[in-house]
């Protein structure tokens, strides 16, 4: 599921889907209930990998339903009743609408981090604010959730 606003993850799978096939059926439609789910998620060439993607359009979702992640519950009882053995999420990596409703919906967050001294300082930061959110949001649904960090990119020839 693509919630980030740069779509690389939509580019990546779906390169080869036009552009207005993808402005008619992406994840923006499903949130605001335009669309059912499933009529936005695409098959993808690689087998057991389906995309529901994003476009830029998907950044007018704050200014028409405001910045609570909660005003999503059907969404979120949809999703979770699809046939999926994961769900992985594609988020920006600012604080925003989209990355508070993923880490509403989320049972654990993995974040990728490169081995470097600014990288560690700017994880920290967010990984105290995912930690404040979910707080919050036990409180709302009463579940616990997970925050894994993963060293990725790292080069073993620098010591």
């Amino acid at each position: 599921m693509d919630l980030d606003l740069n779509n690389n993850l939509t580019d990546f799978f779906l390169r080869g889907v036009k552009e207005e096939e993808l402005e008619e059926r992406n994840i923006y439609h499903a949130l605001i209930e335009q669309k059912e789910i499933t009529a936005c998620i695409y098959e993808t060439q690689f087998t057991g990998i389906s995309i529901l993607p994003a476009t830029i359009g998907l950044g007018k979702i704050t200014e028409e339903l405001g910045s609570d992640p909660r005003v999503f519950g059907s969404f979120v009882e949809k999703l979770r009743k699809l046939d999926y053995d994961y769900v992985i999420i594609d988020t920006p990596v600012y604080l925003s609408l989209e990355l508070r409703f993923a880490l509403f919906v989320a049972d654990m967050v993995l974040y990728p981090v490169r081995p470097s001294r600014w990288n560690f300082q700017g994880t920290k930061t967010l990984l105290r604010e995912i930690e404040n959110i979910f707080e919050e949001y036990q409180e709302a649904v009463g579940k616990r959730r997970k925050t894994k960090t993963i060293i990725c990119s790292f080069d073993s020839r620098k010591k």
